[in-house]
C-alpha cells in the first residue's frame, strides 16, 4: 500500500514541470506582399544627373503563407543614383485580430529591383516581446503603380 507521504511526493512531481525555464519558440512567417505608394516626395542633386533622395510613405497587403493576411504601411527614405543605391525605414505588419510585427528595414536597390533585411523591434498582440530579423525582395510584375514582393521573418518568441 502506498503511504500518504509517497502519495503527495509522486503527485507533486506529475504537477510541476521538471523544468521550469522557459522556452523560446520559433517561427518562420513567409509572405507575399502588394504595396502601393500613399505619397513621395523625391529631389534631384544639384549637379549630379540622376541622383535623388526621397521618402515614401506606402501601403499594402501582405498573404502570409499560413493564410493570414496583413495590413503594411512604411515610411522609407532613399539614395539612388541612376536607379542603384539604398533605403532605410520602418513597417509594421498588422495582423486581423490586431497583433503586429514592427520592424526596421535597410534596403539595396539595383537593376534586378530590391532586396532588404529587416530588424524586428517591437510587436503587439500574439508578437509581443517578439525577436528576430528578416528579408524581403521585389517579385517581377505588371500592375501600374504597384510593387509586388516576396518575404520572411524569422521570429523569437518569448
Amino acid at each position: 500500500m502506498i503511504s500518504t507521504r509517497t502519495f503527495s511526493a509522486l503527485a507533486l512531481c506529475c504537477l510541476v514541470p521538471m523544468g521550469t525555464q522557459a522556452q523560446a519558440e520559433n517561427q518562420t512567417l513567409g509572405f507575399r506582399l502588394v504595396v502601393h505608394t500613399i505619397e513621395s516626395k523625391v529631389l534631384e542633386a544639384p549637379g549630379q544627373a540622376g541622383r535623388i533622395l526621397g521618402m515614401e510613405d506606402a501601403r499594402g497587403t501582405a498573404v502570409f503563407d499560413d493564410g493570414r493576411l496583413a495590413d503594411k504601411s512604411y515610411i522609407a527614405n532613399f539614395d539612388l543614383d541612376k536607379g542603384n543605391g539604398s533605403g532605410r525605414g520602418y513597417s509594421v505588419y498588422t495582423f486581423v485580430d490586431g497583433s503586429s510585427i514592427i520592424a526596421s528595414f535597410d534596403a539595396t536597390f539595383n537593376a534586378d529591383g530590391v532586396t532588404g533585411v529587416y530588424t524586428v523591434v517591437a510587436g503587439t498582440g500574439e508578437y509581443e516581446g517578439a525577436e528576430g530579423t528578416g528579408s524581403f525582395r521585389s517579385a517581377q510584375s505588371e500592375w501600374e503603380g504597384a510593387f509586388l514582393l516576396t518575404g520572411d521573418f524569422d521570429l523569437v518568441m518569448p
